[in-house]
Parts: structure tokens; sequence; C-alpha cells
């Protein structure tokens, strides 16, 4: 747990720096031009749901089969090469189905403004450079670094995106440049990761496949790729496709409020992501050694861990949201996301209550359990959208988002329970529930004043005291436990001159 605490608390710190400056864009920068962030995101949502198609699944393969092929001499056999060819054959096959279903495409949208049409192709450039940066993040991963990447991929584009559209608010630049600059600033994110590689020592790119002379490795290499390609295409259907279906059914303005709300949402999820990065090359390794105790215990520490947090900072958020919004320049934009940002964090807090066990299938011998699952997750979760989203908008797409990843996790759990014996839960995630209920309860009573700066502040120290308070108490978990009271007594050692 030593590597992942380290690797997960540094890529946590850098991720609230990055929901700092996600912050500030989303309440302060965006609401100035809601259809702009909103055709921003229609093109990034685009390219992400046809990225299955170029990536092949080859992202989550290089790190099944890392241990088999981990060769620092012999240029680990070839991986990074022959993962590069699997992207650039799918980058054929995805530029095949474009030109075959374009007439298609053209009279969809058609009917929709010109800019639809205008700079959906943009998609295509851009969803190559997904790949790519997929790739790399990932096999970066197998050397246990997911800091340096995630600067690169995720506090870059959230520089970027409000930069552009202050750029653009300020007269400096147009739609076109818009869009052209986002290209450039996704390039800029293939150079800064192949050079962080290169830093390491790992950016060995060899088409010498010696290791795919052996006809078992090759079989079990495609079936496990064939399965990642339709479960990424699965994945994609019922968890992403959101933001690409309300803009093709609403409109750009809609679009622009629903990510908006979508990011304030999914800031409870960042330990979540810090914490299935570094943890992935870890439970490759534990199946591959055969260390059940190890995966039970990841599988346990993880639920609690993300939970509780997560739990904090949906109530942090929930609790705050009308004063905050009051106060914002232009917070009744965001306030019609609000409903959007309530369905999305529960479903964030149920998936981080389910701990790692999207990890632990995924690289186990069941992993096409995850494909089963997901094409269903994925039926469902379109046709959710298409019956809700005309009737409630953006805040219909929420629950369908909310209802996809409650079935899909609840999935999970009983699969491995009933293959494995192995749950996430313990006493402890009772104590932790009881936990946000009541504090949940007494944020609801608190005497509200007529100044909106002064509630958050109330219930804010509130929260802090009691919530965090009865989780040390109590020692929900005790690698928050340790972590607190190591900062704490570094922090009596500054104090005292030690």
């Amino acid at each position: 747990m030593g590597v992942i605490k380290r690797q997960s608390i540094k890529q946590s710190l850098a991720n609230y720096f990055g929901v700092a400056i996600g912050a500030i864009s989303t309440l302060f920068i965006f609401p100035m031009a809601p259809d702009e962030i909103g055709l921003l995101r229609f093109v990034i949502a685009a390219a992400t749901l046809a990225l299955p198609f170029v990536s092949m699944g080859v992202g989550i393969t290089v790190v099944r089969f890392f241990p088999e092929f981990e060769n620092k001499e012999n240029n680990h056999n070839g991986l990074l090469g022959f993962s590069l060819i699997i992207i650039l054959v799918g980058f054929c096959v995805f530029l095949g189905l474009v030109y075959l279903f374009r007439d298609t495409i053209f009279k969809f949208y058609s009917q929709k403004p010109a800019e639809y049409l205008d700079y959906l192709s943009f998609a295509i450039p851009l969803v190559l450079m997904l790949a790519f940066i997929q790739l790399l993040k990932f096999h970066t991963s197998n050397f246990h670094r997911v800091v340096v990447p995630f600067i690169a991929n995720e506090l870059f584009l959230k520089l970027l995106l409000p930069t552009l559209i202050l750029l653009f608010v300020w007269n400096y630049i147009g739609i076109g440049a818009m869009v052209n600059g986002l290209m450039v600033g996704y390039f800029l994110i293939v150079t800064m990761m192949t050079a962080y590689l290169w830093y390491l020592g790992e950016l060995r790119i060899s088409f010498k496949f010696p290791l795919l002379k052996n006809k078992d490795l090759r079989k079990r290499i495609g079936a496990f790729t064939l399965y990642s390609l339709l479960g990424s295409l699965g994945a994609v259907l019922a968890f992403q496709i959101d933001v690409f279906m309300v803009g093709s059914i609403q409109t750009m303005y809609a679009t622009g409020v629903y990510t908006m709300s979508l990011f304030i949402a999914n800031t409870i999820d960042v330990p979540s992501r810090a914490l299935f990065s570094i943890a992935a090359p870890i439970i490759s390794k534990a199946w591959n050694d055969e260390n059940m105790d190890e995966i039970r215990d990841l599988y346990t520490r993880s639920s609690i861990n993300l939970f509780v947090i997560g739990a904090f900072f949906f109530l942090l958020i929930w609790m705050n949201v009308d004063d905050l919004f009051s106060i914002l320049p232009k917070g009744d934009v965001l306030m019609e996301g609000k409903y959007v940002i309530f369905f999305i964090a529960i479903s964030k807090l149920i998936t981080q209550l389910t701990g790692i066990n999207n990890v632990i299938i995924n690289y186990s011998k069941y992993y096409r359990f995850n494909l089963y699952a997901i094409l269903v997750l994925a039926v469902v979760n379109i046709s959710l959208n298409l019956y809700l989203i005309p009737q409630y908008p953006i805040t219909g797409a929420a629950i369908a988002t909310m209802i996809s990843l409650i079935l899909f996790n609840l999935m999970k759990v009983a699969f491995l329970y009933f293959r494995y014996k192995m749950h996430p839960f313990s006493f402890k995630t009772i104590l932790a529930l009881a936990l946000t209920g009541l504090c949940y309860f007494l944020l609801t009573i608190l005497p509200s004043t007529s100044h909106a700066l002064l509630n958050i502040f109330i219930k804010s120290f509130t929260l802090v005291v009691v919530f965090g308070g009865l989780t040390l108490y109590l020692n929900l978990s005790s690698d928050i436990s340790q972590l607190v009271k190591g900062h704490l007594a570094k922090l009596q050692s500054m104090l005292l001159g030690k």
C-alpha cells in the first residue's frame, strides 16, 4: 500500500490544485460563454465517443500483460511499438467508418446550427491524439508514475480551456481559432507525455515482438484486447455519452450548463481517479502472483477511504450550493444545473462506496464480465437518455447516468462476492453511512442568516468539526487517520522549532 499511498496522495494534491483551477473557471469564466464551452465540450465528447474504435482496448492491455513483457534490456519485448501499431490500425478503421456513415451524420446534423457540422470534423484528429494520450498514460503507470501524466493531461487542459474562453470573450480570437487552439493544446499534451516517458528512460519503441511467437500468448492478448475494445466502447456508451447526447438533442447552451455542473459534482471523485490509476498495475501484479490477501485488503480499504472523503465533499458542496450560486456573478446560469450536481454526485458516492471493483475484475481471468455488464448498461443508459432528456433536459441526463452507475456497481459487487467471496464493506461502512446522514440532518436544521458567505462559513466549519472529528475519533479509515496524525506531528515540530 506504500507506493499506492504515496502516488495517490501526490496525485490527489495535484487533483485538488486542478479542482481549484477548475472551480475558478466553472464559477467565474465558463458562465461568461456557456455556448462556446458547450461547443468545446461537444467536440471532446464526440472524440471520446469514437476513442474505443481507435485505441482498440490497447491501453488496458499494456498494463495487463506488462508483467510478462517486462524486460528493460530488450525494450520490454516491443510492447509499446506493438501498441502503437494497433492504434494506427484502429484509426484507419475509424476513418473507414466515418466515410461509410458520412451521409447519415450530415443528414442528422443538417437540422442543427452550422457550428455542429463545422466543428464536428475536429473530433477526427482529436481522437487520434486521445488514443496516444491514453496509451502513454497507461504505459507510464506500469512504472508507478501517475502524477506527471496527470499534470500534463488534466491540469494543462484545465488551464487551456478557460484561457481559450477568455480570449474569445475579450474578442482576441473567434470560434474557429478557439477550436484550433484546443487541437494545439492536445498535441502539446501528447508531446509532454512522450517527453516524460523518455525522461524516465522508458520510451522504448521496438517493432520486434519475440514473445508474440508464443501462440498461447497471442491468443490471450487477442482475446483480452478484443474484450477491452468492446468494454471501452460499452463504457463510453454507458457512462460518457451523456454530454454528446445533451449536445445532440438539446443545445450548446444546455451542453455548457451540463458540463459545468458535471465539473462541480466530479470534484468529489478526485481521490478515486488517483487511486484507480496507481492501483491498476498493483492489482495486475497481485493477480499474476495469486495474492488474494492483498487484493481483498485493497478492495476493503479503497471503499472506506474513498467513501469518507467523497461523503465529506458531497456534503460540503450540496449544503452550500444555493448560497454559493447566489453570490456569483453568473450564478443564475449555474443554478440551472443544480440537480445535475446532486444526481451525478450521488452516482459518484455509490461508485466510491464499492471501491476498486472495476480494477479488480478488469485484471482478473473473469475480465469478460465487465464487458457483458457494460454492454447491458450501455443499452440502459442510452435508452434512459433518449427517454429522459426530452422530458427533463439536463437533469434527465444526470438521472440516466446515476441509474446506470448504481446498477453497474451493484452488479460488480455481486459478481465479486459470488465468485471470490469478497466484498468491500465492513462495520465501518455502516458507521460512515450513519455519520453522513447525521451531518446531512445537522446541516439542514442549522439556522440560516441573510448573508450567504456567513452561511457557507458556518456550515463548512460545522462539517469539518463534526464529520472530520468523528471520522478520526471512530477511526473510520486508518489510512486517513495516519495521514492526519503525520501532518499534525510535522506541524507540531515546526511550531516547536524541532
